[in-house]
C-alpha cells in the first residue's frame, strides 16, 4: 500500500502509538474473531470479558460470519459492487473487500475508522484486486460529512452503495444526548413491507370477484363457465378455482409482520421488525396477483368473444387483440396452465401498461 495511496484515500494519519502492556478495544475484537494481531494485553482483557458475559465467546464470531453473509448476498445477488465499511476494525480473513472482489474484482471499497492501531495494520493488510479499489479512511463514525467526502474519492455515490455498520455503536463514547429512531431494526421498512403485502392481498381479491361475476350466469348473462355446453366443459370453473386459492394464500400471509417479535441473542435483542420476512414475502405475492389478474385477463377476453359482433372500447380491444394472438378462444376443455402461465408473465412484464397510462398516471413513462 503506496504512500500516494493513502493520501488520496485518508484525511490526516495519527501515528500509532502501540503499548503491548495495555490491551486495545480494536485488538481485543480481532483476537475474538480468531485473528493473530493481538498482545497478551488484549487476550487477557477478552478471556475476561467472556468471563463476565459469556456470549462474547460467540457474538464476535458470529458477526464476522454475518459480515460474510451480508457482504456475499449483496455482491452475489443484489448486484452490489461499492461497499462503506464502517467501523471496520482490525483487518481479518474474510473481510469485505476479500468477500465481494472474489465475487466480482471490480468491486470497490472504503473502509472507515479512526484507531491508529487499525490503520497501522490496514496499511500492511489491505490488498485489492486490480481490477478494484480498496482504500481507508480515517474518520469518526459520527463525523457523517467527512465519511461521505473521504469516501466519494473511491465511490460513485450515484450509483448503489452497500454501508455496512456492525458492531460499532457500543463503542461510541457519551456525547450530548443519545436519540434512538428505531432505524437500526428497520421498522420504516417494515411497515412499507406491510402496507404492500396488505395492497396486493386486496388487488387480487378485487380480480377474483370479478372473474366470479364472469363465471356466473346469473350474474354475468354470459354461458355458465365461460363455455359453451358447460355440462360437457368447465372452461373457467377450475381457473376461477384456482384464482380463489391464490387469494387465499395471499390473505393468508398479508398479516402484518411488524407487529410481531421474539426476544433473541439471550434477551439481547428485544425487539426486531420482521422487515426481512415482511419483505421475502412479497415476491411470492406479486407472483399470486399477477396468476389472478392474469386470469381475469383471459375470462374478460372470452366474455368479450361471446358478445360479438359488439365492439368495445378502442384500448380494450387493443388489449383483446392481444391477449387472442397468444391465447385462442376455449371452444372446449384444454390444459389452462401454459394460458395462466403466460398471463401472468404479461401482468409482470406490463404488457399491456401503454393502454392504462391514461387511467393510471403512475404507469406513465414505464414506471
Amino acid at each position: 500500500m503506496s504512500e500516494e495511496w493513502l493520501k488520496a484515500a485518508s484525511r490526516t494519519i495519527r501515528a500509532a502509538r502501540v503499548d503491548p502492556s495495555m490491551p486495545n478495544v480494536a485488538r481485543v475484537w480481532n483476537y475474538l474473531v480468531g485473528g493473530r494481531d493481538n498482545f497478551e494485553a488484549d487476550r487477557q482483557a477478552a478471556r475476561q470479558l467472556i468471563a463476565a458475559a459469556p456470549v462474547m465467546e460467540h457474538v464476535a464470531p458470529a458477526s464476522r460470519a454475518f459480515l460474510r453473509r451480508a457482504v456475499t448476498y449483496l455482491a452475489a445477488e443484489a448486484g452490489i459492487r461499492q461497499f462503506l465499511d464502517i467501523g471496520t476494525g482490525m483487518p481479518t480473513a474474510g473481510n469485505t473487500h476479500e468477500v465481494a472482489q472474489a465475487i466480482d474484482p471490480s468491486c470497490r471499497i472504503v473502509y472507515v475508522d479512526n484507531d491508529p492501531v487499525v490503520l497501522s495494520h490496514a496499511r500492511a493488510g489491505l490488498r485489492s484486486s486490480p481490477e478494484g479499489a480498496t482504500s481507508y479512511l480515517d474518520a469518526d463514525a459520527r463525523d457523517t460529512k467527512a465519511i461521505v467526502a473521504g469516501a466519494s474519492e473511491t465511490l460513485d455515490f450515484d450509483r448503489p452503495v452497500g454501508v455496512i455498520m456492525i458492531d460499532i455503536l457500543n463503542f461510541l463514547e457519551d456525547a450530548g444526548d443519545v436519540l434512538s429512531g428505531g432505524n437500526f431494526h428497520a421498522e420504516p421498512v417494515a411497515f412499507a413491507a406491510d402496507t404492500l403485502a396488505l395492497a396486493l392481498a386486496e388487488i387480487g381479491s378485487l380480480a377474483e370477484r370479478r372473474v366470479a361475476v364472469l363465471v356466473d350466469p346469473k350474474m354475468s348473462g354470459l354461458p355458465a363457465f365461460l363455455v359453451e355446453n358447460s355440462g360437457v366443459n368447465s372452461g373457467f370453473m377450475m381457473a376461477q378455482v384456482t384464482a380463489a386459492a391464490l387469494v387465499s394464500e395471499n390473505k393468508t400471509i398479508a398479516a402484518p409482520c411488524s407487529v410481531d417479535s421474539i426476544p433473541t441473542s439471550a434477551n439481547q435483542e428485544d425487539h426486531v421488525s420482521m422487515a426481512t420476512h415482511g419483505a421475502r414475502r412479497l415476491g411470492p405475492m406479486v407472483d399470486n396477483a399477477a396468476a389472478v389478474i392474469g386470469i381475469e385477463l383471459l375470462a374478460a377476453a372470452q366474455g368479450i368473444d361471446f358478445h360479438r359482433p359488439a365492439q368495445s372500447s378502442l384500448k380494450l380491444e387493443q388489449v383483446h387483440a392481444g391477449i387472442r394472438g397468444d391465447v385462442p378462444f376455449y371452444a372446449a376443455d384444454r390444459y389452462f396452465a401454459p394460458d395462466i402461465r403466460a398471463a401472468q408473465h404479461w401482468v409482470k412484464a406490463g404488457r399491456f401498461s401503454p393502454q392504462v397510462m391514461r387511467i393510471l398516471p403512475s404507469r406513465a413513462g414505464g414506471q
